[in-house]
């Protein structure tokens, strides 16, 4: 039963995204750093729902033990430090200091290329570690050293995006970052 409603609240929320794509690429925006990265978010989260939608129906019908559920899992994990990274990196785009500055340049150029590799490692990390699945009495979930990997990750990204905002408050003062700033502010509790 549980399943069911879990496919169908999911099903809704593909339809949704869906609605969101189209609305997004056939709208005519300025082409800035920003509505690049949110695209990239919109398309992301589209692939996301969809991937935990296969996750339950392998889970469920063939079980935690085979080797497609598993990974689909470990895909799902990877869209969900793909999804981090994407956010992170618009936080950043947005808490960019001036562009005048050269010592914060040069700061974001390397932090961000530290921040690729950190990326990569992570998803080679999640290939080869180890993920166990849970799936009894309606309670799913998975457990092991890959999802650990992804929950460091999530750490490490709120933590970073929690220090550009603070770092950079001034260039954040226009009504429209308030959005992002609030959503930051509650992740982080």
């Amino acid at each position: 039963m549980k399943y069911t409603i879990s496919l169908a609240f999911l099903t809704i929320t593909l339809l949704y995204s869906l609605i969101l794509n189209i609305m997004f690429f056939t709208k005519k925006h300025i082409d800035t750093n920003e509505t690049r990265i949110f695209g990239q978010i919109v398309v992301t989260n589209f692939f996301g729902i969809i991937l935990e939608s296969l996750c339950i129906m392998f889970l469920n019908v063939l079980g935690s033990s085979n080797i497609i559920t598993i990974i689909i899992n470990k895909l799902f994990l990877i869209y969900f430090l793909t999804i981090m990274c994407l956010f992170t990196k618009y936080v950043i785009n947005l808490s960019q200091l001036s562009k005048i500055n050269t010592r914060a340049n040069y700061f974001f150029k390397y932090s961000e290329i530290l921040f690729k590799i950190v990326y990569v490692i992570s998803i080679v990390a999640v290939i080869f570690l180890d993920i166990k699945l849970y799936n009894q009495d309606g309670i799913s979930y998975s457990y092991g050293a890959a999802v650990n990997v992804v929950y460091f990750m999530s750490v490490l990204t709120s933590i970073i995006c929690i220090i550009y905002l603070v770092i950079n408050y001034k260039n954040l003062k226009h009504r429209r970052n308030i959005p992002i700033v609030a959503f930051v502010i509650i992740m982080g509790i």
